[in-house]
């Protein structure tokens, strides 16, 4: 049985991250016996990075929930042995992951890239009992003269189009407000 997977985007900054913690988080709370699992994509290439893996790992540690975290910028497809239906498993994020895949040079066209990201996706889907993802929405910006930005988005775009077909549910977050996009709508309070 296939994972009930949530899918949450939003800009920079706009708390698409902390949101999708605590989704994950009050899944555990209705289900005590599950375990919270935080796939990272994100690589420390420079100080801005760095900080930001740090936050979001001291946003982790401080929560009153026990993560499990993988270190995992490529190939994420792997890890899905290591989860079970009992598992809820948080991806971050997407667009970082299509990013390193994208410049592991093995992947040389749109088509190749978009079939690789979503085909590690679903596989992560196959033991997880919930699978949350998270990725920017890099879409209100001018569209770019320059070709390999052009290529990113037209991809990202694609990636973001499969996943959400896939999701049960679907989020836009804007000024730390989510917006249910697709699937039924979150109990109050």
């Amino acid at each position: 049985m296939a994972a009930e997977m949530i899918f949450i985007c939003g800009g920079v900054r706009s708390g698409k991250s902390s949101f999708a913690e605590s989704r994950a988080e009050s899944y555990q709370s209705a289900l005590p016996q599950a375990s919270l699992h935080y796939i990272a994509c994100g690589r420390a290439v420079d100080d801005e990075m760095s900080q930001r893996i740090r936050r979001h790992q001291d946003d982790r540690r401080k929560s009153e929930h026990s993560w499990m975290t993988w270190e995992c910028p490529v190939n994420i497809g792997y890890l899905s042995e290591t989860f079970s239906s009992k598992d809820i498993v948080l991806l971050d994020c997407v667009t970082t992951l299509l990013t390193n895949e994208m410049f592991s040079a093995e992947f040389i066209n749109e088509r190749k890239l978009t079939e690789k990201v979503v085909g590690d996706v679903k596989e992560l889907s196959k033991n997880a009992g919930k699978l949350i993802f998270v990725s920017n929405d890099v879409f209100c910006e001018p569209v770019s003269t320059n070709d390999f930005v052009r290529n990113f988005t037209k991809t990202l775009g694609m990636v973001h189009q499969k996943l959400v077909e896939m999701a049960a549910e679907a989020y836009s977050v804007k000024n730390g407000i989510p917006v249910l996009k697709k699937g039924r709508r979150l109990p109050a309070g």
